[in-house]
């Protein structure tokens, strides 16, 4: 698990959002969605000179270290939470109602009963 701060040096009174990001394993072609997905957020703080924390944690392919993994990006109270591939997915929305959760990387979401309306897809 780890953490970054994505940053602009200007000034800004606001407080900083924090964004989760929860991965189950590490694999080439998810990792260009989470590059992306980080990619697009530096460029938007770069244009508004603004920061944003991000709170990355990989469960390295282990149920119970992705269950600890969301519950510890949860502890850091996230602006929303971003998934690669379904099973993250049907966990951070299985543990919290208040926080949007942004999935990527996923061939049916209805399949895995994720296209309700609690659920932007």
């Amino acid at each position: 698990m780890c953490g970054f701060v994505l940053t602009n040096p200007g000034q800004n009174a606001e407080p900083t959002p924090t964004v989760g990001f929860l991965d189950f394993i590490q694999d080439p072609t998810i990792e260009l969605a989470k590059n992306g997905f980080l990619m697009l957020w530096h460029r938007k703080v770069s244009e508004k000179d603004s920061t944003i924390t991000v709170v990355y944690s990989n469960a390295q392919g282990d149920i119970p270290t992705l269950n600890q993994a969301c519950d510890f990006i949860l502890s850091k109270h996230p602006t929303l939470i971003a998934t690669n591939i379904t099973l993250p997915t049907i966990t951070a929305i299985q543990r919290t109602e208040k926080i949007p959760v942004f999935m990527m990387v996923a061939p049916r979401p209805d399949l895995a009963g994720l296209t309700n309306e609690k659920v932007w897809l």
